[in-house]
């Protein structure tokens, strides 16, 4: 673990991931599986999954959205929820002044990210197989 905290590919690795986890995963997670969603129907996600699709596209264009010198939640995270875990996205955007390949692995894994939620939700789209 010591080697694993001490090591610059793996840091920005976890980086990556605490951004992309705290901006989208944990928002979008709150949204289909939180407090008042369980009424909530898999197939009536269509536009969220449309609007997820195009916060990853924001983010991916506009990366100063998570990697500028005003990073809110309000912009930043989906759906404009507050940070999940400040501690974490507060370490995660410290750590970007000081590995410079965090930026872009973040942003491929957000492009990777808005790929797969493509290939995914294409069956929800209006005229979609579901």
């Amino acid at each position: 673990l010591y080697k694993a905290l001490h090591c610059s590919k793996t840091m920005t690795e976890v980086a990556a991931i605490v951004l992309y986890g705290g901006t989208v995963l944990h928002p979008y997670s709150q949204m289909v599986w939180g407090p008042g969603t369980e009424s909530i129907n898999v197939l009536d996600l269509g536009p969220l999954h449309e609007e997820l699709k195009q916060h990853l596209k924001l983010i991916f264009t506009n990366p100063k959205l998570i990697f500028g010198a005003n990073v809110a939640p309000k912009t930043a995270c989906f759906g404009g929820w507050p940070w999940c875990n400040p501690a974490a996205m507060a370490a995660a955007f410290k750590l970007a002044s000081k590995i410079g390949h965090l930026r872009p692995i973040t942003l491929a894994l957000f492009q990777g990210a808005l790929n797969k939620w493509k290939s995914f939700t294409t069956k929800f789209v209006p005229g979609g197989t579901i």
